[in-house]
């Protein structure tokens, strides 16, 4: 009742009702002079019909004209029940035109349409959406439009009056996307109880639901298209590409533990570094980034490696146990500090020389 209240109350809701009740008028026939003119052909045929009985009741009429008369008279007969029935129809469609928009029954839909989508019953959702949702269109490039109703709160819309009339044709709304011929008539629901007391009503709005012409004759000024497009759907790699060329680049990482840092495998890292050089122009590819960050024992310890050997009477052996390394490894560390140093000049102290005595350290080793 509050959320009834609410929407009572709201200007919105106002001015919503005053644009349905405007395009009621605008949309349908003026029903008092239809049915005047339908009420002027009967009483003409009436009249006719008068005559013919006259003219039927002479004895001497010949059976020719006997029989055309009959005819006339019949067919005219069919006619005025049929102009009874469509002014019938008039003055229902008048009436139910007057009530379908009252603001308490359509405040009440909407409420209810508020109940059932916060009670998570998805049938009983589904078949509140098919009164207001026509349809939803997709396409091929991600693009999505949603038709709305705006006569979803009123109920059906054959109970207005304004589907099947005079000069209209069937399944006048045009679709915004074209789809293949013939559409499959969806399957009724099976809904709670909670949904509505009364089994009629949760039968009528199954039978509406269900139906996929049940917005046929409709013009176009009925409806309202919400557009969308489905943004399209990246890679991981394209995805965290800017991410993972950061990453290598401010932490010379390895392949290998920048894929371990992501949780990935290395084809899926060198992919996203390939999409990191082609949309953000990040080169973090290639063996030289992660060069330096390379566990190499050689190299991380020459300095210390000819450091101790610029101390007096220090022996091949002695630096094996101190740095707890094979020959060949402390070797190796001499001689790339000794490459380093004399690719670099400096006004430094001269590298370290091997001499004799240490070949000779070093094959005793």
């Amino acid at each position: 009742m509050e959320t009834q209240q609410r929407i009572l109350a709201s200007p919105a809701f106002r001015e919503f009702l005053e644009q349905v009740q405007k395009k009621l008028r605008e949309g349908l026939p003026d029903a008092s002079t239809l049915e005047v003119s339908l009420q002027a052909e009967r009483s003409q045929l009436e009249r006719q019909c008068q005559g013919w009985r006259v003219s039927l009741s002479n004895p001497s009429l010949s059976a020719t004209v006997r029989c055309a008369l009959e005819t006339d008279m019949g067919q005219a007969m069919e006619r005025m029940t049929a102009l009874d029935i469509r002014v019938a129809a008039l003055q229902l469609s008048a009436t139910r035109n007057q009530t379908a928009v009252d603001s308490g029954a359509v405040a009440e839909r909407l409420a209810n349409l508020s109940e059932i989508l916060a009670a998570e019953n998805a049938s009983a959702t589904n078949l509140i959406l098919a009164q207001h949702i026509a349809g939803i269109y997709c396409d091929a490039d991600g693009k999505v439009v949603v038709r709305l109703c705006q006569l979803g709160a009123l109920g059906n819309p054959e109970q207005l009056g304004v589907v099947g009339n005079e000069g209209q044709q069937d399944g006048a709304e045009s679709e915004p996307v074209t789809r293949a011929p013939g559409r499959r008539r969806r399957t009724r629901r099976n809904v709670d109880p909670d949904f509505h007391e009364d089994q009629e009503v949760i039968d009528a709005a199954n039978d509406f639901a269900v139906d996929p012409a049940r917005f046929a004759g409709l013009g176009p000024e009925w409806f309202t298209d919400d557009v969308f497009h489905v943004p399209p759907r990246l890679s991981w790699a394209e995805e965290h590409a800017r991410e993972v060329a950061e990453f290598r680049l401010k932490t010379n990482a390895t392949m290998a533990k920048t894929a371990k840092h992501f949780g990935k495998t290395i084809p899926t890292i060198r992919q996203a570094l390939r999409h990191a050089q082609e949309q953000h122009d990040l080169h973090a590819f290639g063996k030289g980034i992660s060069v330096p960050t390379r566990a190499y024992w050689p190299r991380d310890n020459a300095d210390a490696v000819v450091a101790f050997f610029s101390q007096p009477g220090t022996t091949m052996k002695a630096a094996q146990e101190h740095f707890g390394k094979s020959q060949p490894w402390i070797s190796k560390a001499r001689k790339l500090a000794h490459e380093r140093t004399s690719t670099t000049p400096t006004d430094g102290p001269l590298p370290p020389v091997v001499t004799d005595q240490d070949h000779e350290e070093e094959n005793a080793a």
